[in-house]
């Protein structure tokens, strides 16, 4: 790894530490792509380039081979159109493998992870704010009512307070630490154990079904590239493992309890694959791996923090139509309920945006588009009246119909109409 390279891949690293667990609040809306993922990219191609101007690979053996078997994999499910696995696994095999090949010195690996952990001790902050106000969360379960205030979906969310809430009570209980420090690390305790609190006691009332994580329905190639999945974190864990008990006692204890959470997790609901995850698990491959020299110039690194943390008042105060995966972004997911059949799931998604934002002239729209599909012609009729009633409000979240749209809906409504039977 030559300087220059490495300089680079130690400042997307720790980039990726700011803006993981800020999850929808890191979208960049000029690039239409999230800080994660743009940190991700370039830190898979910047150790392809080192690859080929060193020739050295730091991962060991071992652990490579199963990389390369689930890749292969997950590249011949892609090619079949398998819906089960998506290009963000492939993605976060590379990055599980550059973050192992970059993270060269346990300084930066100790600095990545702290770093996580105070942001997500921050969004969980923001969620318990969001319950003493109405602020709209993003991630929402319509059928235990829990709500974040960052994250993607609610499953994910408890995931990221859970691997904070590790890595802060490791700090503030760490004997030796300086008292500031170990100070900051009770204070996120508190802070995440409160929101944890608040989450449980959200999906009480659904726990019955999180015992039964819906792995059946998997495909081959998903079941054998969660094998092979499995398969590598049993390897670095007994890395850990061994790192642990033969070598200087470190943060080793943090990595291992992650491990062994997420896997407990997992066993309980399923978790959406997530470029955090490969990250993490990077990060303590690497802590045990040989330490090299790395650059760590974190003065000027405070240039992105402030840039990461731009984007979430950005993000928090407005929602873009071209960031599909925000949950906010009901318009994406309703016309999958609708191309799915789920009209239940449309109507109910649809009233608990009504809570937050009512003047919503896309609600109503959603709704007629429900009553054409069920054939209830007075209610697309209503509903579209009420559509067009509030389309003038300037508080709305998104932008009304377009004409083309309402077109094509009268022209539905029109044939729904015209198919009735009139009485003789």
């Amino acid at each position: 790894m030559n300087g220059y390279t490495g300089r680079i891949a130690s400042f997307l690293l720790y980039l990726f530490a700011l803006a993981w667990p800020l999850e929808v609040f890191q979208y960049v809306p000029v690039l239409n792509v999230s800080v994660v993922g743009l940190a991700a990219g370039v830190l898979c191609l910047l150790w392809v380039l080192d690859l080929r101007l060193q020739r050295n690979l730091r991962i060991p053996f071992e652990i490579l081979w199963p990389v390369v078997a689930v890749l292969v994999i997950t590249a011949v499910s892609l090619f079949r159109d398998d819906t089960r696995i998506s290009m963000e696994v492939v993605l976060a095999l590379f990055l599980f493998v550059a973050t192992a090949h970059f993270a060269s010195s346990r300084g930066l690996v100790e600095l990545c992870l702290l770093t996580g952990a105070a942001v997500g001790g921050a969004v969980a902050a923001l969620t318990i704010y969001s319950w003493a106000s109405d602020r709209a969360p993003t991630a929402n379960s319509l059928d235990s009512g829990a709500t974040l205030n960052f994250a993607y979906d609610v499953p994910g969310g408890i995931h990221i307070v859970l691997v904070s809430l590790v890595v802060a009570a490791f700090i503030g209980t760490r004997p030796g630490g300086a008292w500031l420090t170990r100070l900051a690390g009770l204070l996120l305790v508190i802070i995440l154990s409160t929101c944890l609190v608040g989450l449980v006691s959200q999906t009480y009332n659904e726990a019955a079904t999180w015992i039964r994580p819906a792995y059946r329905g998997l495909s081959r190639f998903a079941v054998a590239a969660l094998m092979g999945t499995l398969w590598i974190v049993a390897r670095v864990s007994a890395k850990i493992e061994i790192d642990r008990r033969g070598g200087d006692a470190g943060h080793q204890t943090i990595f291992l309890a992650i491990v062994v959470m997420s896997v407990l997790f997992v066993c309980i609901h399923p978790l959406t694959p997530r470029l955090y995850q490969a990250y993490l698990l990077g990060l303590g491959l690497a802590y045990v791996l040989p330490d090299r020299p790395s650059d760590i110039v974190f003065p000027k690194w405070n240039y992105a923090a402030c840039l990461v943390f731009a984007l979430v008042p950005l993000n928090l105060l407005h929602v873009f139509p071209k960031h599909h995966a925000d949950p906010r972004n009901y318009i994406v997911a309703a016309a999958k309920d609708l191309e799915t059949g789920y009209l239940r799931l449309a109507l109910k998604r649809m009233d608990f945006v009504d809570a937050y934002y009512p003047h919503e002239s896309r609600t109503h729209f959603v709704r007629a588009q429900v009553a054409i599909v069920v054939g209830d012609h007075e209610g697309a009729s209503d509903e579209f009246l009420h559509s067009l009633n509030v389309a003038h409000v300037d508080a709305a979240m998104f932008q009304p119909p377009t004409r083309d749209e309402m077109d094509d809906f009268l022209v539905r409504l029109r044939d729904l109409c015209s198919s009735l039977e009139r009485p003789e």
